[in-house]
């Protein structure tokens, strides 16, 4: 039985190292199980602490797992609903992908170009993400697709 198998099989929520060990592992649980990284991410989040520091990870895995298994429209309320909480730049950077990509793939565009414009009006945008050649700037549509510069997601 794998860790997250049980993980769920354990009822609660689990500790501190139950919220890192998602954090890390959710993209591969992305893949391999992404129903079960959904519902360990989901449980652990509602069930996190006031003031948990893993919370903030554990709203991007979330976003991260639906854009994964498809439920676009679940991830971009997700992710917007993270933007307005998660202050890391390089989370927020993340928060702003999964968004776009998700107006993207449901064929919505005009909202991913305006989620990209947003991100790149953001003050506190890693320059990384922020500069023409990580694939982000501009009015390119064909360019939402999916890919960054470099050929893949950002993530």
């Amino acid at each position: 039985m794998s860790v997250a198998q049980q993980l769920s099989a354990a009822g609660p929520p689990g500790e501190d190292w139950v919220r890192a060990w998602l954090i890390q592992a959710s993209p591969a649980l992305a893949t391999r199980a992404p129903q079960l990284a959904a519902e360990l991410l989901r449980r652990e989040l509602n069930e996190a602490p006031g003031g948990d520091e893993a919370a903030d990870g554990l709203m991007v895995s979330l976003a991260w797992v639906l854009l994964a298994v498809g439920s676009y429209q679940e991830a971009a309320r997700e992710a917007s609903r993270a933007l307005t909480v998660v202050k890391d730049p390089v989370q927020r950077a993340e928060l702003f992908w999964v968004l776009a990509r998700a107006h993207n793939t449901a064929r919505s565009i005009d909202e991913a170009i305006a989620t990209l414009r947003q991100a790149l009006e953001s003050a506190d945008l890693p320059p990384r993400v922020a500069c023409p050649d990580a694939g982000l700037a501009g009015d390119d549509r064909a360019g939402l697709h999916g890919q960054t510069a470099g050929g893949g997601s950002p993530r």
